[in-house]
């Protein structure tokens, strides 16, 4: 016969035993986690509450562990761009020089082409209008009307021409002439007016030697008389070239009147008469001049 741990009555010897286990094994789990003094005086709240602070910075770390890795990663990345970047710049600036040493070659060479270009149509210029010399036109009609007859070319330069004709002399300008002449001989307005702006500045130094030229005449006789060692003879001629020059410039005024004279509708020789005046007036002095050097150089 076996050990009955239970009968009709209630539990048994062995039933009791076991819930006296079950009930120690409570009261042991109590002091464990339920109580302070077994737990190092700290309740369970407090040590979950800690664990799960320290749980919390644990992922502020991981956090900003990740952020720091992302940042090193965009700064190689924006690196690597930056390294593109200034390749691409180095080949763009290499570029840019090319076409820059290509374009200051360009400019060389066309720069060179219009110099050249500008000698040959110089030279060819010249060449025409020196075999315009000695041409000659039975009847030479301007477009202002006026008709000259009888006419040979002695001169073509960059105004116009310079005739001969059965009444005397002229200068007609080309814009005076047919137009087939001007074409023929190149004529340009632009070296027209740089030509008659030469030959003013040639005209008015002209002007400047013939009266320092006087001047020194009337000095050199000055201090010819003050020592008694004048050469009247040299002064004499020197004053006739003066003469012979003033003579030409008169003439070459009036013929310049003359063309004016006939070119413009409404003609005003005011200024012609007044150089022709002034001019004459030179003369007449160098004249007198040579007149008194002659007679202070006869025998007494």
């Amino acid at each position: 016969m076996g050990l009955d741990i239970s009968s009709g009555r209630g539990a048994g010897v062995m039933g009791t035993l076991v819930a006296a286990l079950v009930l120690g094994g409570f009261v042991v789990l109590y002091f464990f986690v339920f109580d302070e003094s077994m737990a190092g005086g700290r309740s369970i709240e407090s040590v979950i509450k800690e664990q799960r602070e320290e749980i919390d910075r644990l992922k502020d770390w991981a956090g900003n562990q990740t952020n720091v890795l992302e940042t090193r990663a965009n700064f190689r990345t924006i690196a690597a761009e930056a390294d593109q970047m200034q390749r691409k710049a180095r080949e763009i600036k290499g570029d840019l020089d090319t076409q820059v040493s290509l374009v200051s070659r360009i400019q060389s060479e066309i720069a060179q082409v219009k110099t050249k270009d500008a000698a040959y149509r110089a030279a060819y210029r010249s060449q025409i209008r020196n075999e315009g010399k000695g041409l000659t036109y039975a009847q030479l009609k301007t477009l202002s009307g006026k008709v000259y007859q009888t006419v040979v070319v002695s001169k073509v330069d960059a105004v116009g021409m310079n005739i001969q004709h059965q009444d005397g002399t002229a200068r007609v300008e080309f814009e005076n002439l047919p137009p087939e002449i001007g074409e023929h001989f190149q004529y340009d307005p632009n070296e027209k007016k740089e030509a008659i702006n030469s030959e003013r500045d040639q005209s008015a130094a002209y002007n400047t030697t013939i009266d320092q030229g006087i001047q020194k005449a009337g000095e050199a006789n000055n201090a010819a008389k003050a020592t008694q060692t004048v050469d009247a003879a040299a002064e004499i001629e020197k004053l006739q070239i003066l003469i012979t020059q003033l003579g030409e410039e008169i003439e070459k005024t009036e013929r310049e009147m003359k063309i004016a004279k006939a070119r413009e509708n409404i003609f005003n020789p005011a200024p012609f008469q007044a150089k022709i005046k002034s001019l004459q007036t030179r003369r007449a002095t160098a004249l007198a001049r040579v007149e008194s050097l002659r007679t202070q150089a006869k025998p007494r």
